[in-house]
């Protein structure tokens, strides 16, 4: 494989091999799930505060809001996973699987199914709504 070419033309090569560079992706991706629920406290108090008589619109996007931080979390503990993981060596699907809590994410990651696939979220958990 040829070293890639940076903004100068010159060829690159990433000192820290794919294993760091996962690593930071995983620091990323846990930033990235902190700001994801720290915006849905924020969001949630809003609401609690409108004294909007049909709020039913708004809980459903915190809803989602609510799986993007899952589903981002999940992808940082995969990442953080892998980047112990020697790169030549076969992963295990159950360690991997332990890894990932909502299981729609698990089951496609697992399964290898398309990365475009839409799949329905309602499987991974209930809904509480108050």
């Amino acid at each position: 494989m040829r070293p890639e070419k940076d903004m100068q033309g010159e060829d690159s090569v990433c000192e820290l091999g794919s294993c760091g560079v996962l690593a930071i992706v995983a620091s990323e991706l846990e930033r990235a799930s902190d700001v994801c629920q720290m915006l849905q406290h924020l969001i949630a108090a809003l609401l609690e505060k409108s004294s909007h008589p049909d709020l039913i619109a708004e809980f459903h996007m915190l809803q989602e809001l609510d799986r993007l931080q899952q589903t981002v979390s999940d992808l940082a503990n995969v990442a953080s996973f892998l980047s112990n993981t020697q790169p030549d060596n076969p992963l295990n699907s159950n360690d991997l699987a332990s890894k990932i809590i909502l299981r729609s994410l698990r089951d496609r990651l697992i399964s290898g199914s398309s990365v475009h696939a839409r799949s329905s979220h309602r499987d991974d958990n209930p809904t509480d709504w108050f």
